[in-house]
């Protein structure tokens, strides 16, 4: 009788678990992150060697301020680093900005890259950006990295098949 009552248990347990499944396309979220286009590329650091840098994802959170004028949008982007040619304990500097309607904001970081690790995750400290309270679920925030002219002819030649060397002058 013991194992009866154990099963009828369980199977109510199993059943008041599947009525609690929630679509998480319902669900709004803030602050709306968006990683662009430019969110991936690779670059030679210090003449030392040769690493790519990609946004992986980001960890956010909202803090209201006030109910009535000022969100917080605290946004962690989170990179992953690989080392394209081998090397001993780098740096590795790269710059990424955070982007919305009201602004761009432009971050430098510094990793450190340890001898003998091919890859890292690199999670960057957090960035507050001020939203409005009534547009919190509504206002975009793009992440990106900011590649300058050299990085991004390197990159170019490094990854694409259709590089133009004339592109170098």
């Amino acid at each position: 009788m013991n194992l009866l009552k154990r099963t009828i248990y369980l199977g109510m347990f199993l059943l008041s678990m599947s009525c609690t499944v929630q679509h998480e396309e319902n669900i709004q979220r803030c602050p709306k992150i968006f990683i662009a286009e430019d969110g991936s590329y690779a670059k030679i650091v210090q003449h030392m060697g040769a690493y790519q840098i990609t946004i992986d994802g980001y960890h956010s959170d909202c803090i209201n301020v006030n109910a009535v004028q000022d969100t917080m949008a605290v946004v962690q982007p989170v990179f992953r680093i690989r080392r394209l040619e081998t090397g001993k304990k780098v740096n590795v500097p790269f710059e990424y900005y955070i982007q919305t309607a009201y602004g761009t904001r432009k971050e430098r970081i510094v990793a450190t890259m340890p001898e003998f690790k091919k890859e890292i995750l690199y999670t960057s400290q957090p960035v507050k950006i001020a939203i409005p309270y009534k547009l919190r679920y509504d206002t975009a925030i793009n992440i990106g990295l900011i590649v300058n002219p050299r990085a991004q002819i390197y990159n170019n030649q490094y990854f694409d098949k259709n590089f133009d060397p004339a592109e170098e002058k």
